[in-house]
């Protein structure tokens, strides 16, 4: 046996061919990198602006007419046909402005648009459920509101006195009740209370039906419609009320327009 022969390629190790074939591997490692140096961009600590309010936008009806809003715009058209004003509408701090422009063109504008100086109207406006309320900042106009729903019920009646004056009334309700009325003399007859003018509450009892009636301008006046009886096709009753300094008082009957 060749012991000398193994000893030998003992001490010098040999190695087979495979083992040289086989390459070195990079034992390097990477630095892992912190959450922070993601690449992430970071918060620059600027909140973003608040998007600006833009106020009521919207339809609603009043018992004499129907306003429209858009972000830049207001359209007015009164049940009469005899009044549309349309014109710049803007919010600005919480402030709604209405701009109508000329009015002379309208035979009888509200008064919450009127100007006499041809100032835009400006309002604190508040919108509750379906209901737009717009307050004057005008202190010429203190206490008064002028209100709108986006739904109302409407009566439209023709009321008839003896002496053949005859005024166009309107009665509007929601489904909680009453909100609100107008009447207007036909033909410039101004002899039912005045030419024209609001009614503002409803009181209803077991045999009668009261409202209560005012109106504006060079001679305020203000009265009292009864109405006794009432079916769906005709209502009769009596008006007492003050114009200036004369006091007037009558009868009347009535029917739906729509006969």
């Amino acid at each position: 046996m060749h012991y000398p022969l193994l000893i030998a390629c003992l001490l010098m190790a040999c190695r087979s061919k495979s083992t040289e074939s086989v390459g070195e591997v990079d034992t390097q490692r990477t630095p892992a990198h912190d959450s922070l140096d993601s690449g992430d961009p970071l918060d620059s600590g600027d909140p973003l602006p608040d998007p600006k309010p833009l106020g009521p936008i919207g339809t609603w009806s009043a018992c004499s007419g129907e306003l429209t809003l858009t972000d830049t715009q207001f359209r007015w058209l009164n049940i009469f046909g005899s009044c549309t004003l349309e014109g710049v509408r803007k919010f600005d701090d919480e402030v709604l402005s209405l701009s109508p422009g000329d009015l002379s063109d309208c035979a009888d504008p509200p008064w919450w648009l009127a100007s006499e100086d041809g100032t835009p109207a400006q309002f604190s406006a508040a919108v509750a459920l379906s209901r737009l309320s717009l307050i004057p900042t005008d202190p010429a106009q203190a206490g008064r509101i002028a209100q709108f729903e986006e739904h109302l019920i409407t009566e439209n009646w023709v009321f008839t006195t003896p002496e053949g004056y005859i005024n166009d009334v309107y009665l509007c309700s929601t489904e909680d009740g009453f909100f609100g009325g107008m009447y207007k003399g036909v033909d410039d007859s101004c002899e039912f209370l005045s030419c024209g003018g609001g009614i503002h509450s409803q009181t209803i009892s077991d045999d009668r039906e009261t409202l209560t009636t005012s109106c504006q301008g060079d001679c305020p006046c203000g009265g009292v419609i009864t109405i006794d009886e009432r079916t769906e096709t005709s209502l009769s009753g009596s008006y007492h009320g003050y114009n200036c300094a004369r006091l007037l008082d009558g009868t009347f009957t009535g029917r739906p327009m729509s006969l």
